[in-house]
C-alpha cells in the first residue's frame, strides 16, 4: 500500500486461543503455522485440529516466508466491503515451502507472475496490530 493511500477497516476475525500465536508471531514479523503433534502435518491458516488426524495438540512454528505460485488472479473488485486493497490488486495461492497453500496478495506487476515462480513474504500491517502477508518475487 502506497502512504498516500488511507488505510481502510478490514472485517478482521476475533482471535481465539487457536489463531493467536499467528497473531503473535506476525507482531514480531514472522509467519507461524501449527504443526500437529500427533502426526507433524503443518496448517495454516490455523485450526482448532489437525485436519489430517483429528488431533487437537499442537505447537506453533515459524515458517521460511518463501514459496512458490500455485496460481493466481488480478482482483478487479475488493474481496470484501472494506478491504484494504485498492483494486485492481493480484492475490495468488502460494504453496509455502513448508508444505501449506495459502491464499495472499502478491506485490509485483503481473507480466512477470507465472506458476512456479518463487515468492517471498513480508508482513504489512493492514490495520492496527494486524499484519498479513504479500508476496514479492525473488
Amino acid at each position: 500500500m502506497m502512504a498516500d493511500e488511507p488505510k481502510i477497516e478490514y472485517p478482521f476475525p476475533a482471535i481465539q486461543d487457536y489463531t493467536e500465536g499467528y497473531w503473535q508471531g506476525a507482531i514480531g514479523g514472522k509467519i507461524r503455522a501449527q504443526q500437529c503433534k500427533a502426526c507433524g502435518y503443518v496448517r495454516l491458516p490455523p485450526t482448532a485440529h489437525c485436519s489430517q488426524c483429528l488431533s487437537t495438540r499442537s505447537k506453533w512454528v515459524d515458517l521460511s516466508g518463501h514459496g512458490s505460485i500455485w496460481s493466481w488472479v488480478i482482483m478487479h473488485r475488493p474481496y470484501f466491503k472494506h478491504h484494504w486493497q485498492v483494486p485492481p490488486y493480484l492475490v495468488a495461492l502460494v504453496r509455502l515451502d513448508e508444505g501449506p497453500l495459502i491464499s495472499a496478495a502478491i506485490d509485483a506487476d503481473q507480466e512477470r507472475l507465472a506458476v512456479g515462480k518463487k515468492l517471498r513474504a513480508r508482513l504489512e500491517e493492514v490495520a492496527p496490530g494486524r499484519f498479513l502477508p504479500v508476496f514479492e518475487l525473488t
